[in-house]
């Protein structure tokens, strides 16, 4: 199978799971013998450095980084690049004679709907929507990009009622919300992965009451609210702190708040390499997750196989990974105060925070190999082929 995925971003540049997941199903299937071609831009939203290569392979991987970027905030100023993008993966599908295409993370949906009209079928995977809820979208997505957000969540509701050959997610929880665009039979759910491979096998020795957040830096993740409820932790436990571990618009602002609150400490995310970051989940005894929206929340996984459990809000799309895994605490939404009697239940009985670790990351290993998943994602391709050809 011929396959070509479309990304914001791809590795090296990963700011989150939809990157991680990109990455690593593109990595299964080329060992199960599929031909994957990814087309992006040359430049991330984030990043002001050096170009990335037009063409390389990484792992078997065919990487096409075309001339541009998408704009971050989500506003009209994308629009030129859509319309490069558009083009230039119309050209690809015809070069490489592709059987499907696999637009992913929201921009290139409707590019690469529009390539693929008449050559082959369109599989969409959508890690999360805003648009849920109506009006309630629309005010997620200004409350996240200000006013440039109504450009946001014109596109995001444009893009949800295009007629794909078939739809892909990552968790029931954003299932419930595609349904409110797509029929149901249209929808696959293939749950994120987790390589096991990096992971220490043992435990590994704790910093004393270290705690961590890592993510993207935007409103939505609410890494204010994980300092805030720090400072509760800290009445009990004086030697707490919090490594802050993530990139985005709020970047500044933490880091100004790292320079007044002696006990966080900031890692600008992409200069984070892979190997900070196995460390610092390996070494802190907590993870924390309050965030508001989340399509799955991988990260949960990846603190697990590091032997540490998490504290997460209790929102749709977390509550059924911890159901799945049993790997850490989900607490009400927005109560800081919950949120960081959860975390200090954790440090006072450290057996307990151990036995809930290992218990999501023997849970992890059994259900979320990404082996397991790329087997998945091809069913939904073959699924999507067939339907195309039926035509």
């Amino acid at each position: 199978m011929r396959i070509l995925i479309g990304t914001e971003v791809f590795y090296p540049q990963v700011y989150g799971g939809g990157e991680v997941f990109a990455l690593n199903v593109s990595r299964a299937l080329v060992k199960h013998g599929h031909e994957v071609h990814v087309i992006c831009p040359q430049r991330s939203f984030l990043d002001e450095g050096t170009p990335r290569t037009a063409y390389e392979v990484i792992d078997g991987i065919q990487i096409h980084r075309i001339k541009g970027r998408f704009d971050y905030s989500a506003s009209i100023a994308s629009l030129p690049f859509l319309i490069t993008l558009t083009n230039a993966s119309r050209g690809l599908i015809k070069e490489y004679r592709i059987d499907v295409a696999n637009p992913q993370i929201f921009r290139p949906c409707l590019p690469l709907y529009l390539a693929s009209k008449g050559l082959c079928p369109c599989v969409a995977t959508f890690f999360d929507i805003y648009s849920s809820g109506g009006c309630l979208g629309l005010e997620h997505w200004l409350r996240i990009y200000s006013l440039t957000g109504l450009a946001g969540w014109s596109l995001e509701q444009l893009i949800l009622r295009v007629p794909y050959h078939r739809m892909l997610t990552i968790s029931e929880a954003v299932k419930s919300k595609l349904l409110e665009y797509q029929p149901r039979g249209n929808i696959d759910v293939v749950y994120c992965g987790v390589d096991p491979t990096p992971f220490p096998e043992a435990r590994k020795e704790k910093v004393e009451n270290q705690l961590l957040f890592l993510g993207r830096l935007v409103n939505y993740k609410n890494v204010i609210d994980a300092i805030r409820a720090v400072t509760i932790v800290r009445k009990t436990f004086p030697n707490t702190t919090l490594i802050i571990a993530g990139s985005g618009p709020l970047e500044s602002y933490i880091e100004s708040l790292s320079r007044t609150h002696n006990f966080i400490k900031f890692l600008r995310r992409p200069p984070l390499s892979d190997e900070d970051k196995l460390r610092i989940l390996e070494e802190s005894e907590v993870l924390l997750l309050p965030s508001s929206d989340e399509g799955f929340g991988l990260v949960l996984l990846e603190a697990n196989m590091a032997f540490t459990p998490y504290v997460a809000y209790d929102i749709p799309a977390i509550r059924e990974v911890t159901k799945l895994t049993g790997g850490g605490l989900t607490t009400t939404y927005k109560n800081i105060d919950e949120f960081a009697q959860a975390i200090i239940n954790l440090l006072e009985n450290k057996d307990v925070a151990f036995e809930m670790a290992q218990r999501g990351r023997q849970a992890s290993i059994e259900r979320f190999s990404w082996d397991s998943v790329a087997r998945l994602v091809q069913r939904c391709f073959e699924k999507a082929i067939a339907a195309y050809k039926a035509d």
